[in-house]
């Protein structure tokens, strides 16, 4: 896929997450955050990040790979 539809697909995947699972998506692979920081804004346990990001990139990849292969 060419650079601009892998953007597009990347996003529209991202937004399909559950919320939680969005905003720890955003804040540690695009914002570069710790999750420390993470939990520190959201006022949530390390261990809850850790188990929404896991289940995010689950879900990303089961998204993705329909579209690019596995």
């Amino acid at each position: 896929l060419e650079s601009a539809q892998m953007e597009s697909l990347i996003k529209n995947a991202i937004a399909s997450l559950p919320e939680e699972e969005q905003l720890v998506v955003i804040m540690k692979e695009y914002q570069g955050m710790s999750y420390s920081d993470i939990a520190e804004v959201l006022d949530c346990p390390i261990g809850t990040l850790k188990s929404h990001n896991y289940r995010a990139h689950q879900r990303l990849k089961g998204i993705l790979s329909k579209h690019i292969g596995d």
